[in-house]
């Protein structure tokens, strides 16, 4: 049995113990996770000037990998702080290779509940006038 998932594999059984004690713990447990993502990269294939090209982009972070990693345990409250902590960590990896079009950006903004332009501005919808106010210049 991998050591990695031994833990995770007890508790799946059924076994009654608490995975971790503090959300401290939770988040050790996290840092696996976000080293995997960073360590195993996704290797793209491309034709280029007839020729296929290899090179490797970024994974994404996703809650689902986070889950493999640390157990169906994100909704404990006690271990809330260290969920959170991960959660806005995955956020502003996502949005950094998102708006490094690393990443698609409109599905990195989806994935964060951005709103996309379409959803902002509606159809026959007129653009927010801007209404400034001059005031006079007094020396």
């Amino acid at each position: 049995m991998n050591e990695l998932y031994a833990p995770l594999e007890d508790h799946a059984r059924g076994g009654n113990e608490v995975l971790y004690l503090t959300w401290q713990d939770f988040f050790e447990r996290a840092k696996l996770y976000f080293q995997w993502v960073k360590a195993n990269p996704i290797i793209v294939e491309k034709p280029q000037s007839g020729r296929l090209v290899r090179y490797q982009v970024p994974r994404a972070m996703t809650l689902t990998g986070l889950r493999a990693y640390t157990g169906d345990v994100l909704h404990c409250e006690h271990l809330a702080p260290g969920v959170q902590l991960a959660v806005d960590l995955m956020n502003e990896w996502n949005l950094t290779l998102g708006l490094a079009e690393v990443l698609n950006p409109m599905l990195i903004a989806r994935t964060m509940g951005l709103p996309d332009k379409i959803d902002v501005i509606q159809p026959g919808a007129k653009d927010p006038e801007v209404q400034v106010e001059v005031m006079p210049w007094k020396r």
